[in-house]
């Protein structure tokens, strides 16, 4: 007797987990956990993300196991931004270049005979997810500050 059996697919869970670098050392976090279906024995479809701010590493594509055991852990780096300042002839502050989401604290430029009026645009908090540059707004002072050196 022969019996001949046939083999279907079917379709089997599978888990994704994204994990973004944090913005202060190289280790990671778990940002997210998906659970998707895909036939049995075939490669995992693409399952990076599109994170503001962050790339995906590479990673690997297994076949789904039968059992639902098969696990895809997809990795993301922060992208390095830099923030430029035109201080429009005052000094004291310099570029920053640092990592997506990274705490900023800026101080004010000066200006010989003007005083500091802020930042146009206003500068945030944190580094944006694109490369910037922020205007130094100055106030002229009503009196001129004038020494005199007589030899």
């Amino acid at each position: 007797m022969t019996i001949n059996v046939v083999y279907k697919p079917t379709n089997v869970d599978y888990t994704v987990i994204h994990y973004q670098q944090n913005v202060d050392n190289d280790m990671y976090r778990e940002v997210e956990r998906e659970t998707k279906q895909g036939l049995t024995n075939s490669q995992v479809p693409e399952s990076a993300k599109s994170y503001e701010g962050f790339y995906s590493l590479i990673y690997e594509r297994p076949n789904i196991a039968a059992d639902g055991s098969t696990v895809i852990e997809v990795y993301y780096d922060r992208y390095y931004y830099l923030m430029t300042f035109d201080l429009d002839g005052g000094y004291g502050v310099e570029p920053i270049y640092a990592r997506y989401g990274a705490s900023v604290k800026v101080e004010n430029p000066t200006k010989p005979g003007y005083t500091f009026n802020g930042w146009e645009p206003t500068v945030p908090t944190t580094v944006p997810a694109e490369n910037t540059t922020y205007k130094a707004k100055w106030q002229a002072e009503k009196t001129a500050k004038v020494s005199v050196v007589i030899w």
